[in-house]
């Protein structure tokens, strides 16, 4: 026995499961304020330098002895320093690149002294590959989809519903 409209039923369910990085909200809310502000700029940091991740996590948040680190010319030694490690999730909520970001922070704001981004599982690059694919396929899919179902005879119309 078919239930009328399952298709569409599981479809929303896998579009819902998909997209749902962008859904949930970037994971840092036991952070006190100031830590807040600091996980923020990482993740804007992070954004510039990844494809296709769409929420980020703190895994991890460490205050650095910056005095023993080497700076850049005309920076001097900050207040503080931290290292900040997000873990980027993205489609079918995936966590597929742990981000480190080494940040400081002087008078002015917040700075990156340094960075770096692993991938958490051996495939992880085909995978972000292939969502691409498949993101950029469903207009065109569902373009097909309609087109095909306007332009269908009536002998097809009778074929579809058994």
């Amino acid at each position: 026995m078919r239930i009328p409209g399952t298709k569409k039923i599981v479809l929303f369910f896998i579009l819902l499961l998909f997209f749902m990085p962008v859904l949930l909200p970037d994971e840092y809310s036991w952070a006190n304020n100031d830590e807040k502000e600091l996980v923020r700029f990482a993740i804007e940091e992070a954004e510039t330098e990844t494809v296709l991740i769409w929420r980020y996590k703190l895994d991890k948040l460490e205050e650095i002895n910056s005095s023993n680190e080497e700076l850049p010319l005309f920076i001097r030694f900050p207040e503080k320093g931290y290292t900040v490690v997000l873990l980027g999730y993205t489609y079918f909520n995936i966590p597929v690149q742990k981000i480190k970001i080494e940040v400081i922070r002087d008078e002015k704001g917040f700075h990156v002294i340094g960075g770096s981004i692993e991938q958490n599982f051996r495939y992880a690059t085909l995978w972000i590959i292939i969502g691409l694919l498949i993101i950029y396929s469903l207009p065109f899919l569902t373009a097909y989809w309609f087109l095909k179902k306007k332009f269908a005879t009536s002998h097809d119309k009778k074929d579809s519903f058994h």
